[in-house]
């Protein structure tokens, strides 16, 4: 979708910087967590999560398999756009398999995009991604400490290193002093 959603023009004839962006442009504004103000923003700084999110996301939103070396080779939104754009739809169906082979495995692997949260599931047979989502849906409906949500994780983080720094410093200094009392036996 390298078009316009539809007539936004301002009142010279121009479009709207919102206007004129396409459900792709939005797809890898989501995906990345960045906003780009102009087809003409550098996406070289990209990292590798970011490529691997925004590829994730084209591949779900558009249908679209995006190469990897095509997102580092793209300089500007623009010239990433116009890849994509080029890029032909893959089926929407996974082909039927020939012969099932008990031994063989398919590995799902998932990460959280704002946690350390991961996962992979082994299995004998292919797992869809729809079937997947309707699971990891299901899972957190029943479980509400799934849909917690921290108010401020790096506040939780510091504290939590705050407290291992100092268990650190009295496993290696304090214990030795306390002799052979049951803490010092933990300690060693």
């Amino acid at each position: 979708d390298g078009g316009k959603t539809g007539d936004y023009s301002v009142p010279d004839g121009r479009c709207s910087a919102a206007a004129a962006k396409s459900k792709d442009w939005r797809t890898i504004e989501e995906a990345s967590g960045l906003r780009f103000d102009a087809r003409s923003a550098s996406v070289l700084s990209l990292d590798s999560l970011r490529h691997t999110k925004i590829a994730s996301a084209i591949r779900r939103e558009a249908g679209k398999v995006l190469p990897k070396d095509l997102l580092k080779r793209a300089a500007t939104l623009g010239e990433l756009l116009d890849e994509i754009g080029r890029l032909p739809e893959e089926p929407r169906h996974a082909p039927a398999a020939a012969t099932h082979n008990p031994h063989r495995e398919y590995a799902v692997w998932g990460m959280m995009w704002h946690s350390r949260c991961q996962w992979l599931f082994r299995r004998n047979r292919p797992l869809s991604e729809a079937k997947l989502r309707v699971a990891l849906e299901q899972l957190i409906d029943r479980h509400a400490a799934l849909r917690a949500e921290l108010r401020d994780s790096y506040r939780l983080f510091g504290a939590t290193q705050q407290a291992l720094t100092v268990f650190e410093l009295w496993r290696r200094h304090g214990a030795a002093a306390m002799g052979s009392g049951f803490i010092g036996r933990l300690a060693r």
